[in-house]
């Protein structure tokens, strides 16, 4: 295990591939289904190298967001202000997560193609679930993380408190909140991400290019199940299973056994103001199939 301003969950793999082709009906697990690498279908593909910085960056952008909302000060919403949370964790990296997240990104499907989520990525530990991103940009230089974090999190302009109280699905009418509701479900412990950039073949021409840049995040245990509280509201830290709150991140849980903490958290505000107006989102819609892809055009 490595602690470097925040806890990187470093699993040794307990399963050769073959083992994941157990996991799924019909061998669908991207970690059977799919070889490691860039597939074919990968057009002037560019590696980005998950350093052990990006990693705890990630981390640092998911819980700043976390305990930005767990204690009560956004004021967005669809009907206003959102309820502090009683029992949001903390999140650590993994990299068990990280590395199906990666086999997934490196698949680099079209953005006009309406799955743009995995069929199966469960861990044998639980339920995975997962957020997607695509922006599309005239460079193959990968945008700043937190932009596209932020993306997902925007969400929360649709969100009301029965959301909170009772997950009924990806869409509440015409509006999205899947992508938010992952972000903040409360049980969530575990993050992994992965990225890949490649020719983005539908809006390039002879005379320019455009590079679809991928970001793939996985969760764990996953959020969004049906039925279920988003997180419980109250008092925040006041309902932790394991009866501590992080001592920087203070509505914040601290998982069991996390001991480093994370000195480098800013205010979710500086860090809209720094990367919220980046990039203008597509009328590209690939829910049709309960997908929920936020696909975005850098703005020029």
């Amino acid at each position: 295990m490595i602690l470097v301003g925040v806890l990187i969950l470093n699993l040794p793999f307990l399963y050769a591939s073959n083992e994941y082709c157990k996991i799924c009906e019909n061998g669908t697990h991207t970690l059977c289904k799919y070889k490691e690498g860039p597939s074919k279908t990968c057009t002037d593909y560019k590696t980005v190298n998950l350093t052990e910085e990006l990693k705890e960056y990630i981390v640092s952008i998911h819980n700043d967001i976390r305990n930005h909302v767990a204690s009560g000060q956004e004021t967005k919403g669809g009907l206003g202000r959102q309820p502090s949370a009683a029992n949001m964790n903390m999140l650590e990296w993994d990299d068990e997560l990280a590395t199906t997240a990666q086999r997934w990104a490196d698949q680099c499907i079209p953005i006009n193609e309406s799955m743009q989520h995995d069929i199966c990525k469960r861990s044998h530990r639980f339920e995975v679930g997962q957020n997607v991103l695509t922006a599309v940009m005239a460079d193959k230089e990968f945008p700043e993380l937190a932009a596209l974090i932020l993306h997902w999190y925007k969400q929360v302009d649709n969100v009301i408190p029965s959301d909170i109280d009772h997950f009924s699905g990806i869409k509440r009418g015409q509006f999205m909140i899947g992508q938010y509701t992952q972000l903040v479900w409360a049980k969530t412990r575990y993050v992994g991400c992965g990225i890949s950039i490649f020719l983005d073949i539908q809006s390039s021409s002879p005379k320019k290019k455009f590079y679809s840049h991928r970001l793939v995040c996985n969760y764990g245990p996953t959020g969004n199940v049906l039925g279920h509280t988003v997180y419980q509201k109250g008092i925040p830290c006041s309902k932790c299973a394991g009866g501590q709150c992080d001592v920087f991140r203070t509505s914040l849980c601290l998982n069991k056994g996390d001991e480093e903490l994370d000195l480098k958290n800013s205010p979710i505000d500086e860090i809209y103001g720094k990367h919220g107006n980046m990039f203008l989102r597509t009328g590209l819609d690939t829910t049709n199939d309960g997908d929920d892809c936020v696909c975005l055009y850098r703005l020029e």
